[in-house]
Parts: C-alpha cells; structure tokens; sequence
C-alpha cells in the first residue's frame, strides 16, 4: 500500500458516500484519481437506484459530521445554506425507549438533519471540485487486472452499458467501495485468493418511508420524534424535520413484522404504535412522495482481515466491507471513519492486507453495539452467546436508569454518537450504580412508557 512520487493513479469503484470520501484521501496521495459508478449520477440532491436505502431516514451523527468538517472546511455551513435544521439532541428531539421517554436536556451533541440524498450531492460536490478527481458513470466493473504473479492490482476491467467487458482501467491502486452488493469475493476467486468467512445477523428489520409537507404553523416543540422498537413491542420509526421544510416518516418493524406500503395499512401500522405525537403530526401531514419501503437490512460481515492472502494495491471500504442494520444510523459516520484509516495507512505505507485489519478494528465498536441489539430479537445467523444475554440485563437496568440519572442518558448518547467509546458504559461509577440497585431493588419487568404529549415536551 506505499505510495510515494512514482503513485499516478487510483481508482475508486463506487460513488456512494464511502467512494466519495476515498477519492478525497486518494487526492492527497495520487497524482489523479477516477471514481466509477454503474448509475448515471445526477447533478442536484436526486434519488438513484444505486441507493436504494436513500428514500428513508439517514441520520449522521456527531462523529461522522465531524469528520466531514475535517475533510471539507466549512461542510456545516454548507449543510446549514442547503436548508438542513441544526438539531440539538435531546432538547431538539423527543425519544421514547423501552421504559419510557428519555429527558430533555442541551446536550452538546449537535448534527444536521437532510436527506441522504443531499448529504451525497453535496460530498460529491466537493470531490468534483478537486482538480485530480474525475468522474466515470454509467460503467460496471467486470473484474480486477493483476502483474503476472498476481500479487497485485494494477487496474480493473470495464464494462460500459451494453458492452463487453474488454475495456482495461490501469491503476495503481483500487478501492472497491461498492456497497452491499460489492463483487470482490468472486473476483478475488478469480485471480485464485480465497473469499473471506462471512457472518451475517439479520433481525429482519423492513422499513416503509414518505416524505410530508407540515403547515407553515406547525411548531410541535421538537425536530425529530424517535421511537425505539423493542421486543414486546416490535413497531417504532421517526418522524423527523430536514431540509426545505420537509418531514420524512420511517416505520420500522423487526422481527419480520414489516410495515406496508399500501397507504392505508401504512397508516394503520403508524396508528399502532401507542404514539400521540406521531399521530398528530400524521393528521396534519400531506404526502408529497409514494411511499417507499426497503428490507435488506441485516449486518454482514465480510472478514478480510481474517485472509492469509490478500493482493497489494487493492482496498476494500464501506459497506462493502462490514454492513450494519441501519436502524441504528451508524453507516455513514462508520464510513467516514474508514476513509480516516485510510489516510494514516497510506501515510503509514503499510500493506494491504494491514488495512484491511485495522479497518475492522475500526469497525468492531459498531458492529457489536447493532449486533448485540439486534440479538434482543429471534435473528437468523450466528446465536446470541451467553456473554451477550448477559450484556442484555446490563443494557436493561441502563434503560431503566436513563429516564432519572443524567450520567446515564448523557453516557449513552455519547456512545450512540461515536463520541465516546462503547466502554464508557461500563465505566466504574456507572457499574456502582448498577450494583446498588441490585441491592435495593426486587427485579422488574421495565414499565410501560408514558404516552401523554406534555411527559415528550416538558420532561
């Protein structure tokens, strides 16, 4: 993976958000790089089929906004003249989870609300302006092009619309930031590696989502209204504020309990949930898109770190890497981290196969807060270990604890933005807490959570 003075040209397959950020690391260390994309990319914030997940809620957390700020300068702001509303979790937002709603406080943690559709074109923006990245769309890579030995790649092979796959893309090096449906374990095959292990967990989560326009006047005293679903009671979604003054509902149903897209069981399945606000904020909404729905939502984990062989000049990022359900909005931010890896890796000179490692390393901490909360549910895949059912009864007293210790609900929200590692869950005063109360508590099933507007708003 060195580069030095002699590195021309890198090639990054995939225009997505993953894609996107590692042609701008790659600026830095090539001469020019070429981002090729199967779909015909749109100059303005406009769906593509390449992102079909792009009708539904998107959320970008603290930590990734960060890091964009990091790679582009000023990228808030740009959000902010886009139109997207600053939200400041939890005076901005009102959130119910499983024993109840959650408080609202300032907390610090700041983000911006849009749609993935303008995040993306926005990025996109950025990258076209840097003078060494190019654009390739409407192209498919057919496979990889190795030296001789095949140690290395030193380019791809393209196969334009209609075409055959004959046209040769030399590079120096390649990222393959597909997505989920990245080809690298056939192509890898092909040039004789091994494909990696794979461990998929699918709580089969399914999602229905509509974009709405609300009255000029609405003022609910919230920009986002988060409903987490449990196992007793599988349905939740958001309600959420982005740009232009449009609001997009997502239903979401686990455990196979998808939500419809026909309008009036969608309508039946939002009544369901035991949800004022969302109702009321329904009553007033008028759709101004279909309605959109989207399944492919388990975690897949494809283990190239775990190779014995993996060829030089050759990366694989993103979601084609390790793909979270994102029910938890982690894969955005997850991807930005990735392409930080990437710059101190290149800078570093290590090899590939290094990369790949220390992109899982980088991954572990999401992967194991989506598993280990989709393991709540029946998941088709690996079985829950003993170690996570008991994680389980922790994560459950910390429920209970949110709604009344401050510690608590500012502790998970840091984690849950990425800005503080996973471990300060388990930091020693919390575990004090948590001893305590096994002390002077009898065990309880968790109440049932307050539905009354005035405990949402005021609390």
């Amino acid at each position: 993976m060195p580069t030095n003075s002699l590195s021309r040209h890198a090639v990054v397959l995939g225009a997505g958000i993953a894609g996107l950020l590692a042609a701008c690391v790659l600026s830095d260390h090539f001469q020019s790089v070429t981002v090729i994309e199967r779909d015909t990319l749109p100059t303005d914030p406009e769906f593509r089929s390449g992102v079909p997940q792009s009708h539904h809620v998107h959320g970008l957390l603290m930590r990734g906004l960060n890091v964009l700020e990091r790679f582009f300068p000023g990228f808030d702001a740009d959000l902010a003249a886009a139109g997207a509303p600053r939200v400041e979790w939890m005076i901005d937002t009102i959130q119910l989870i499983p024993t109840g709603w959650t408080p609202r406080y300032h907390s610090g943690i700041v983000t911006r609300a849009c749609s993935r559709t303008l995040l993306e074109s926005l990025i996109r923006r950025r990258i076209a302006a840097l003078p060494n990245i190019s654009f390739q769309d409407g192209s498919t890579v057919a496979g990889l092009v190795t030296n001789p030995d095949r140690s290395r790649v030193i380019g791809v092979r393209l196969q334009t619309r209609g075409g055959q796959p004959n046209d040769v893309l030399r590079a120096d090096f390649v990222v393959d930031a597909t997505g989920r449906g990245s080809h690298t374990q056939d192509w890898l095959l092909r040039i004789g590696y091994p494909a990696p292990d794979e461990t998929v967990i699918d709580a089969h989560l399914g999602y229905a989502s509509r974009f709405y326009r609300l009255p000029a006047d609405f003022d609910p005293g919230w920009k986002a209204l988060l409903i987490m679903p449990t196992p007793e009671r599988p349905r939740g979604g958001v309600f959420q504020l982005i740009e232009d003054g449009l609001w997009v509902m997502t239903l979401a149903g686990t455990a196979g309990d998808y939500p419809p897209t026909d309008e009036a069981e969608m309508l039946a399945f939002a009544h369901s949930i035991p949800v004022p606000p969302l109702h009321q904020a329904l009553a007033l909404a008028t759709p101004v898109t279909p309605i959109y729905g989207y399944r492919s939502t388990a975690n897949r984990l494809h283990h190239y770190e775990a190779l014995s062989q993996f060829p030089e000049g050759f990366a694989v990022m993103g979601d084609a890497a390790c793909v979270f359900n994102p029910q938890y909005g982690q894969g955005m931010t997850t991807a930005a981290l990735g392409a930080e890896v990437l710059d101190q890796c290149l800078r570093a000179g290590v090899d590939s196969l290094t990369f790949q490692q220390r992109l899982a390393r980088s991954n572990q901490a999401a992967w194991q807060m989506a598993v280990n909360s989709d393991y709540r549910y029946p998941v088709e895949g690996k079985p829950a270990s003993a170690t996570t059912k008991r994680l389980h009864r922790y994560i459950d007293w910390l429920f209970v604890a949110a709604p009344s210790v401050p510690q608590v609900a500012s502790t998970f929200l840091g984690v849950m933005h990425m800005m503080q590692p996973s471990t300060a869950l388990f930091h020693p005063s919390l575990i004090a807490r948590r001893l305590a109360y096994g002390l002077r508590h009898k065990p309880a099933a968790p109440p049932e959570p307050s539905v009354q507007v005035a405990d949402a708003i005021t609390h």
